[in-house]
């Protein structure tokens, strides 16, 4: 009976996997703590991935951000250089948002950003403005700013209105009629009837992607909620408004727009700006 026993001891020992450790700074793994069967999905630490692909030591990388650990028993052929460079890359590629730290709306300064409702009114093309010179109604005109930026009014002619301010267009106008009528008596009013000028785009990942209007500014978000939000493929968190300045040199403004549906970062609801384009990715 003993010998029996020795004989079988003998052959499991043969059988046992041989003990392997894995020389990583966070992990030391031996085959024989496996048992020799298949194990739970292991956390994914990247040292241990390295040495164990490099050395071929029976392995393999099946999934990510976790992996299964094959007893030698199941082991499966190494794997070629460009296959292994591949999951590498990979891997990395995968470590990268985790890795990348805030996102890139975090650090940009949006208190800074033209904030159109705490400035006087900019006219645009298709506005309707309605210039009141004081007890001279043959001079008083109800006009709609044109494509080509300008209005036409009574012994004025025409006039440049477009990217001009209200109280601008009166001292421009005030200053043409002097010509004709006495400073004193020329007390010029322009008002702005009907705004048609305040046009933005959303596109991207949005259910209604396209050029919308409104009669009032409105924020990122809302104008989000007025495209249909962002669809299943949308990357809210990663929105970028398109704005150009004066010069035609177009700026891109971060914005997480998935924290401010969620209440967060508040100071990134611009409002939008006369010829933005929001894109959500």
């Amino acid at each position: 009976m003993s010998g029996g026993r020795a004989k079988t001891w003998k052959r499991r020992e043969t059988l046992a996997p041989r003990p392997t450790i894995f020389d990583t700074p966070t992990v030391a793994l031996t085959a024989s703590a496996l048992g020799g069967g298949r194990p739970p999905a292991l956390d994914f630490d990247l040292a241990t991935f390295f040495a164990t692909s490099a050395r071929g030591r029976g392995y393999h990388a099946t999934t990510f951000p976790s992996f299964r650990a094959l007893s030698p028993s199941a082991r499966m052929r190494p794997l070629p250089r460009f296959a292994f460079a591949l999951v590498i890359l990979g891997a990395l590629a995968a470590l990268l948002p985790a890795c990348g730290g805030d996102l890139p709306s975090t650090n940009y300064p949006h208190e800074k950003e033209y904030d159109p409702r705490q400035h006087e009114y900019v006219v645009g093309v298709a506005d309707e403005l309605a210039v009141t010179v004081w007890k001279m109604p043959d001079l008083s005109e109800n006009v709609v700013v044109r494509p080509d930026g300008t209005i036409t009014l009574p012994l004025i002619g025409e006039l440049r209105a477009l990217r001009k301010t209200p109280t601008q267009l009166v001292k421009e106008i005030r200053g043409k009629l002097a010509a004709y009528v006495k400073d004193d008596q020329a007390v010029v009013t322009v008002e702005v009837k009907v705004i048609n000028s305040y046009r933005f785009i959303v596109s991207g990942q949005v259910v209604r992607p396209g050029p919308l209007t409104a009669k009032y500014y409105v924020t990122v978000s809302e104008a989000l909620i007025m495209a249909g939000g962002a669809t299943r493929f949308g990357s809210p968190e990663r929105t970028v408004i398109l704005r150009a300045d004066g010069s035609g040199k177009v700026r891109r403004i971060p914005i997480d727009a998935k924290a401010l549906a969620e209440g967060r970062h508040l100071e990134q609801d611009l409002a939008i700006v006369t010829g933005d384009t929001i894109v959500v990715p």
